[in-house]
C-alpha cells in the first residue's frame, strides 16, 4: 500500500528579454566592428599595393635609365663587350658606396669616354671623379 501525501507542480517562467537585448547588441558591436576591419583592411590593402607597385615601377625605372646610360658609353667608346662589363661593374659599385647612383655614375663613364678617355682610363678616375663631383656639390 502506498501513501500519497501530495502532489507538487511547479511552473517556471524565465524573463530572458535582458539577455536578448544582450545578444542583439553584441551583435551589432561585432557588427560594427567587422565593418571597421574591413575598412582597414582595404586601407591596407591599398596602402602596400601602392607602395610595391610604386617600388616596382622605380626599380624598372632606375634599371632602364641606366642600361640606356650604359649604352650610350658603350656607342661613344667603342669599348669591347669585357671592357663594357668592367665599367658597368665599376658604375653599379660607385652606386653602392657614394651618395651618386648607377645611373650617374654611367653617366660620369659617357662624359669621360666623349673626352675621348680610354678604358683603363675610365676605370681608374671614375672614383676620384665621383669623390670631386661629391665634394664639389657638397
Amino acid at each position: 500500500m502506498a501513501l500519497q501525501v501530495g502532489e507538487l507542480f511547479a511552473s517556471f517562467q524565465l524573463d530572458t528579454s535582458g539577455f536578448v537585448t544582450a545578444v542583439a547588441e553584441i551583435e551589432s558591436e561585432l557588427g560594427a566592428l567587422s565593418a571597421t576591419m574591413t575598412t582597414v583592411g582595404t586601407m591596407m590593402e591599398r596602402i602596400l599595393t601602392g607602395n610595391v607597385v610604386g617600388f616596382a615601377q622605380e626599380s624598372y625605372e632606375a634599371g632602364s635609365a641606366f642600361s640606356a646610360e650604359m649604352s650610350r658609353v658603350a656607342a661613344i667608346s667603342g669599348a669591347s663587350a669585357g671592357d663594357l662589363e668592367q665599367m658597368r661593374q665599376a658604375a653599379i659599385d660607385m652606386g653602392s658606396t657614394t651618395s651618386f647612383t648607377a645611373t650617374e655614375a654611367a653617366q660620369a663613364l659617357r662624359y669621360m669616354a666623349m673626352a675621348g678617355w680610354g678604358t683603363d682610363q675610365m676605370l681608374g678616375g671614375l672614383g676620384p671623379v665621383m669623390d670631386l663631383a661629391a665634394n664639389l656639390i657638397y
